[in-house]
């Protein structure tokens, strides 16, 4: 996988929004953050998923982009199965 920038990313968005939205730049700015904190988020959540199930290995090596990734919404319905499911 090649390294992706923050910059890159956003500067991405920045070409879809001014080629899809026509909004004003404050709004778009406003709008790029937010997408940009969701990403991040997204980014961690599924990486702490992963140290879960793999919590001696070294995340440098084992953290895979290519195998395919649960949602956000289904991992957190598989991390509350397995809470009930442990709690007896």
């Amino acid at each position: 996988m090649s390294d992706v920038s923050w910059e890159a990313v956003l500067a991405d968005l920045e070409r879809w929004f001014a080629e899809q939205w026509v909004v004003d730049p404050q709004q778009r700015i406003l709008w790029l953050g937010i997408i940009a904190m969701a990403l991040r988020l997204e980014f961690h959540a599924s990486f702490l998923l992963w140290m879960h199930e793999h919590p001696r290995a070294d995340p440098n090596e084992g953290f895979d982009f290519s195998n395919l990734r649960l949602t956000l919404g289904q991992a957190t319905q598989l991390i509350e199965k397995r809470d009930c499911s442990t709690r007896g």
